[in-house]
């Protein structure tokens, strides 16, 4: 059948009998470029506005990443012989420059703090590849120091021993013997990050490798360079505390490389000394009830900061006590005889990292005699945080509402 269009069309209406006239296109039409009509598909309710996000960030990112590498001031896909002699560091975290200062400010979290926060996130979800129900299961069997209502109440949340007993070798074995693999090394993995920053006498490339072990584990929980970016929680974690500890893990290894012998003691990157500071401030005769009074707040500070210019003192002649019994005993700084551990100005690009023992990683320095967890005392022991038999009969004016420190009723409508 041949013929042109406006015959075909009229043959057909004279088969089918169709009233009426058919009116057929006679101009034609081009078809819209392949621009235009990704653009109006795109505008368009049929492509989500997510997927839209997700193409521009994968288009943006690694020009991002790109950019902000070249303007660090640290050597990206490092290699660091002692922890890998194959694998390069990618880093996860950058220390701030300081142009002010001219030098590189490190910053991370207590690790007492983000230690207590694990255990935070463990009494309310399941995180990592540990399961919240094995560890209640440990804790019900009522053989290890792990008490049910540890997890279950969220007793005292920021108790550092609450935390050590949770993540102990002993319930480590418990889930051991139940079966439950996942959870027994994730819990290994947690006690031996905390005890490369707390635990005398492990040398330095071991205490990075139990580090960098943990940061694998972390990493690979997500892709960091796919989008969309994971949520409030990564795998159980909260997004705040696995971002702080693979960053706390980064800024502890950077300062290998920053400090002025390049090396340190594990212990002295903490809040520990500030909170000795005002523990000290809060212990003065004219601090009331360890709240330090607002006029002599100067004077007291200046006392505090003497006190502890004498008490770290290197070249001090004379022994101090500021306490009526010595708790621990006092601990010489021993000087290394490698020629490496002279001081040295700390850069401002950091190239390369080598770690070396500090005299706090030295093996007499081990602990010969661990200190005793305080878990939950027993039914029979006194209890903890008792106020006493007058407790009930106590004021507490701070709970007290204000309209009765101001002689009116707390029924007052105001």
């Amino acid at each position: 059948m041949t013929g042109r269009k406006e015959c075909l069309v009229g043959s057909l209406k004279n088969v089918l009998h169709l009233p009426g006239d058919i009116d057929t296109p006679t101009g034609s039409k081009s078809p819209p470029s392949l621009s235009v009509h990704c653009v109006r598909i795109l505008c368009s309710k049929i492509y989500p506005k997510q997927a839209l996000f997700v193409s521009y960030a994968n288009w943006k990112f690694p020009e991002k990443v790109k950019n902000w590498k070249n303007e660090s001031r640290i050597k990206h896909s490092m290699l660091i012989p002692e922890i890998d002699e194959r694998m390069p560091i990618n880093w996860f975290y950058i220390p701030e420059y300081s142009t002010d200062r001219d030098e590189l400010l490190v910053r991370k979290i207590d690790p007492h703090h983000l230690l207590t926060r694990h255990r935070s996130a463990l009494c309310k979800r399941n995180i990592g590849d540990a399961e919240r129900k094995h560890f209640l299961e440990v804790a019900a069997d009522n053989t290890t120091s792990l008490k049910l209502g540890m997890l279950q109440e969220s007793l005292d949340m920021q108790c550092t021993d609450f935390a050590l007993i949770t993540f102990s070798e002993e319930v480590q074995t418990q889930l051991e013997h139940k079966g439950y693999s996942a959870s027994a090394r994730w819990c290994k993995l947690v006690r031996e990050w905390f005890h490369s920053m707390d635990e005398p006498g492990i040398p330095a490339v071991e205490r990075f490798k139990m580090k960098m072990r943990y940061r694998e584990t972390l990493l690979s929980m997500v892709d960091i360079y796919s989008f969309p970016p994971p949520g409030m929680f990564v795998n159980g974690y909260p997004k705040a505390l696995w971002e702080s500890t693979i960053a706390s893990i980064d800024a502890e290894l950077i300062l290998c490389g920053l400090v002025k012998r390049r090396t340190y003691n594990q212990r002295a990157v903490s809040s520990q000394l500030c909170e000795s500071l005002f523990g000290s401030l809060a212990s003065l005769s004219s601090s009331r009830n360890g709240v330090p009074n607002c006029v002599d707040l100067e004077t007291s500070f200046a006392k505090i900061c003497g006190e502890m210019v004498v008490r770290y003192d290197p070249c001090r002649g004379f022994p101090v006590r500021l306490s009526s019994a010595s708790i621990y005993p006092q601990q010489e700084l021993e000087i290394a005889s490698s020629p490496s551990t002279q001081p040295m100005d700390p850069p401002t690009y950091i190239s390369e990292i080598t770690l070396m023992d500090h005299p706090f990683d030295k093996p007499d320095r081990r602990r010969t005699a661990r200190r005793r967890l305080k878990g939950l005392t027993k039914l029979h022991e006194p209890g903890k945080g008792v106020t006493g038999v007058r407790g009930f009969h106590k004021v507490n004016e701070g709970k007290l509402s204000g309209l009765v420190r101001l002689g009116k009723s707390a029924k007052t409508n105001l």
